[in-house]
């Protein structure tokens, strides 16, 4: 998702990954994963070093769930292999609201690759719960993103277990550092980065009391031992880089919501405001945002920007754009709403298989 494509290198970039190929081979356990440039360069995105294919650092951190900014369940990874794989059922294109919608729910549990039993095994590291691998009961996580107009990323994630886990989500800066800052309530967090491009902030909220860890340590220690060298040939410094991880009380079914702001200037406050068919409802400058928190109740955002004359909406509840109510045709369907050309522009969109699944008989 682009600000302006053609100038990506002074402007706002988005990503989302989820792949159905798994994490074999090259790939990583970062299903669902989000990365955010900002002025061509990384805001958002994977940590760690590579110093072999699987040496310790490789297996533990940098190839796995915990380097990328997605979510972990009781403190476990994705599986590595073809078995843990993702797909991306949904995305709409508009002008001001960008959105895509990505499926995780097959990602997790233990690793049943003997590729990639035999690499742990070749350096006596087991893929234990201790050591971030294992059973953790995932059913459904979905992640739904929004690049906003005006500089705003919104993530909300459903997240289900076959019974209730700790769910952690996760923000990597691997060349900026994060700071922790003090939230009004226990059911929200939120931190800034520091950057020298600009502001940037991200606020998280849930419906039950969250705990937030910040800090600059690898699970597995980054150690060049290879002695990589960089492109000047000169051998490099594996710093360390920064994390935060926004952690739930153990819950079968659980909701985040998450609002980035990547701004020139100064960020704004972020207005709560009073609930709106059970759903939270806040403000974050011409933006408003409306997201069931209750995991227990039907999984529901409605994105409208009154200025930007552009509304978005997932679920079964209808939205009031423009003057006009819209309900979804198909239920749990992502709704795009914009006016072009003074009309009221509307796309729906439900799951779909890739072409390469649909037709592809071989």
């Amino acid at each position: 998702m682009h600000e302006d494509l053609a100038n990506a290198d002074k402007s706002l970039s988005s990503y989302l990954f989820s792949s159905p190929f798994g994490s074999s081979g090259h790939g990583h356990a970062s299903q669902n994963a989000f990365t955010i440039n900002y002025k061509g360069k990384v805001i958002f995105g994977g940590t760690g070093y590579y110093s072999n294919f699987s040496d310790k650092h490789n297996l533990l951190h940098y190839r796995s769930t915990k380097a990328y900014n997605t979510i972990l369940a009781d403190s476990l990874n994705q599986k590595i292999g073809e078995e843990g794989y993702g797909w991306i059922p949904r995305a709409i294109s508009g002008k001001r609201i960008q959105y895509a919608l990505g499926d995780a729910s097959n990602a997790y549990g233990e690793i049943k690759s003997e590729f990639w039993l035999n690499r742990f095994e070749q350096i006596k590291v087991v893929p234990s719960k201790e050591n971030g691998y294992g059973e953790s009961g995932v059913t459904l996580y979905r992640r739904h993103m929004l690049q906003l107009e005006g500089g705003y990323i919104v993530l909300y994630d459903e997240l289900e277990a076959k019974n209730p886990v700790k769910w952690t989500t996760q923000f990597h800066c691997p060349y900026y550092t994060i700071e922790g800052q003090n939230a009004e309530k226990s059911n929200q967090q939120q931190f800034v980065v520091k950057t020298d491009l600009g502001n940037v902030t991200a606020n998280v909220y849930a419906e039950s009391p969250l705990k937030m860890a910040v800090h600059n340590q690898f699970f597995e220690a980054a150690v060049n031992w290879n002695k990589v060298t960089d492109d000047e040939g000169k051998i490099k410094d594996f710093k360390n880089q920064w994390h935060a991880g926004i952690t739930s009380e153990p819950k079968q079914k659980f909701r985040f919501l998450t609002i980035i702001q990547i701004k020139e200037g100064k960020t704004e406050v972020i207005k709560t405001l009073s609930n709106v068919n059970e759903l939270k409802h806040l403000q974050v400058g011409d933006w408003e945002i409306l997201a069931q928190l209750d995991g227990k109740k039907t999984a529901a955002l409605q994105v409208i920007g009154k200025s930007a004359k552009s509304a978005f909406s997932f679920g079964n509840q209808s939205l009031e754009f423009e003057g006009k109510k819209y309900a979804p045709k198909i239920a749990g369907s992502s709704v795009l709403l914009e006016i072009y050309n003074s009309k009221v522009n509307k796309q729906e969109v439900v799951d779909e298989l890739p072409d390469a699944a649909k037709y592809d008989k071989n």
